[in-house]
């Protein structure tokens, strides 16, 4: 798996942790759902 799709996966870990309002700053495709 390449770097990215790595970091990707930390941010989406680090985005669930972060209280809603930090969250939505953050590209979330499952929120918008």
């Amino acid at each position: 798996k390449s770097p990215m799709y790595i970091a990707f996966l930390g941010l989406t870990k680090a985005r669930d942790l972060l209280p809603q309002p930090l969250s939505f700053k953050l590209p979330a495709k499952h929120i918008a759902e």
